[in-house]
């Protein structure tokens, strides 16, 4: 009797433990409901997972900071301008005050 199953081949790997992480694997596999295997493969997924998000979020910051850089820029571009408006028509009525006939 053969196994219908079919072959699947998987790469092997030996790690090399520190003392008592096979321990805490072996609880945490056992509280998962899964095989060891099982759950270093899970906990490696989701690092790479993590991994991605933390890369996601840093380059998002550094969009933001340069979206932010540019905000800054052109808000002092306009404060610069309504100063200087300002300052424009505050002179010219002063002048104007000035140079018109008194009653």
């Amino acid at each position: 009797m053969t196994d219908a199953r079919p072959k699947v081949e998987h790469d092997k790997f030996i790690v090399r433990l520190p003392y008592g992480m096979r321990d805490r694997i072996a609880d945490e596999a056992k509280a998962n409901n899964r095989s060891m295997n099982a759950e270093i493969v899970s906990r490696l997924e989701r690092t790479f997972v993590e991994g991605n998000r933390i890369k996601m979020v840093a380059e998002g910051s550094e969009t933001l900071d340069n979206l932010l850089d540019v905000l800054r820029d052109d808000v002092m571009k306009n404060l610069e301008q309504a100063i200087t408006d300002a300052m424009e028509r505050y002179v010219a009525e002063r002048d104007f005050r000035r140079t018109r006939p008194e009653k």
